[in-house]
């Protein structure tokens, strides 16, 4: 599995995300949908940890590894030992708040947590990128969609390659990675002279329309039906950056 590619020193603005973050109630905690999409910028949770200790052992490790670039192979050496004594592994049995049911769920694994970590860290970097993409805006006001070719590229994400918009473009709202889980997709950020010289050219609104097309998604906890666009995973159509800059929303 591919692993997430670190700065050699985090910038600033993804700790300042990650550590801005409230706690979500247990009462949110049992599924994966019961925060849903700008809500993750302002909580911390993660599915299936109904224990207060287990949760902030999680988020401190995280808050760690983001501040210290460890790898994930790192990440889940130094946690799962204590995950372990926590007795947070393996498969359990939880009760779901929502139903009062008690299930059978799967507890923590080496899977669970690449997948918490990339998540997690993606989502912190990204933020700050935007942050900082905000404030360079003036000279560099134009993005550029780039799939980073690799194995696990997704044939879903291809339509939005190549795609060049100004800085302030409604797209980026809802088409800033990750845009899905492990999505490797980035955004550069480039001057009008950028522009020029690589012949590139804004993309016209016909084709933004098209690729922003959204896709009826019922959440399946509480059956709302939201609006999301195609080719992006259900949770996964914000920008993390927006929850601490906005220039929407000053």
């Amino acid at each position: 599995m591919e692993e997430f590619e670190f700065r050699a020193l985090p910038p600033t603005e993804a700790i300042e995300y990650f550590r801005a973050k409230g706690w979500a109630p247990k009462s949110d905690r049992f599924s994966w949908r019961d925060i849903w999409g700008n809500q993750h910028d302002s909580v911390f949770t993660v599915a299936k940890v109904m224990r207060d200790d287990v949760l902030k052992e999680i988020r401190g490790s995280l808050d760690e590894a983001l501040v210290e670039g460890v790898t994930r192979d790192e990440f889940i050496k130094r946690i799962q030992p204590k995950l372990e004594a926590f007795g947070w592994w393996g498969t359990g049995e939880e009760v779901d708040p929502k139903t009062g049911r008690k299930e059978l769920v799967q507890l923590g694994s080496p899977r669970r947590l690449e997948i918490i970590y990339d998540t997690n860290l993606r989502a912190a970097y990204s933020a700050g990128r935007w942050e900082r993409a905000q404030r360079n805006a003036r000279l560099m006001p134009y993005f550029t969609y780039v799939q980073i070719d690799r194995p696990s590229k997704r044939e879903a994400h291809k339509p939005f390659d190549g795609v060049t918009l100004p800085v302030g473009h409604e797209f980026w709202r809802t088409h800033w990675p990750p845009n899905g889980w492990k999505c490797g997709c980035i955004v550069r950020q480039i001057s009008k002279r950028a522009l020029e010289k690589e012949n590139l050219s804004v993309t016209d609104e016909e084709r933004v329309g098209e690729i922003g097309r959204t896709r009826d998604v019922v959440d399946k906890r509480n059956g709302v039906t939201r609006q999301v666009p195609i080719g992006i995973d259900p949770s996964f159509e914000r920008n993390a950056g927006l929850s601490r800059f906005d220039p929407q929303n000053p």
